[in-house]
C-alpha cells in the first residue's frame, strides 16, 4: 500500500494495488485500470503513470513516493502507518476514452477537483466491466 500525496506533500489517500482509498474516510473512491483513473461510477478522471496522477490535460494532481519525470516534488514526505481499509470493490463499470495527452512537468488541478471532474467522452463511450479486483 502506498501513500498518495498532493502537490504540497500532504497525504490525501492510499493506493492499494489498483484501488484508491480516501485518507479521511478510508472508503474506496477510485480505481486504476490500464493507467486510467476511474471514479466509483466508472467515469474516467485522468490517468496514473510514472507515479503521477494526472488530469485530462496531462497536469499532475497527486503522486506516489516513486514518482518520476514530472513537476518538482516537495523536499520531504510524511510517513504514515497504513490504515485498516475496507474490502476492495469486486467490479465497476468503466468507459473508453480518447487518446491521453502528453505529460509534462507542470501541476494541474488539485486532487479534490480531479476526483469530481466530469467524464472524459469519446465517440465510443459504452461501459465495459473492469477486471475483478483481488
Amino acid at each position: 500500500m502506498r501513500e498518495i500525496f498532493d502537490r504540497r506533500g500532504v497525504v490525501v489517500g492510499w493506493l492499494d494495488e489498483n484501488v484508491i482509498f480516501d485518507r479521511a474516510s478510508h472508503r474506496w473512491i477510485a480505481f486504476v485500470t490500464d493507467d486510467l483513473v476511474h471514479a466509483e461510477d466508472g467515469r474516467v478522471l485522468g490517468f496514473f503513470r510514472l507515479g503521477f496522477f494526472r488530469d485530462r490535460r496531462g497536469g499532475a494532481v497527486a503522486f506516489t513516493e516513486d514518482a518520476r519525470r514530472g513537476p518538482e516534488l516537495p523536499a520531504s514526505l510524511p510517513k504514515l502507518a497504513p490504515p485498516t481499509l475496507p474490502p476492495k470493490p469486486a467490479r465497476a463499470n468503466i468507459r473508453t476514452i480518447p487518446p491521453l495527452p502528453v505529460t509534462g512537468v507542470r501541476w494541474g488541478t488539485d486532487w479534490w477537483s480531479f476526483l469530481r471532474s466530469p467524464p472524459m467522452l469519446s465517440g465510443n463511450n459504452r461501459g465495459t466491466k473492469a477486471p475483478k479486483a483481488a
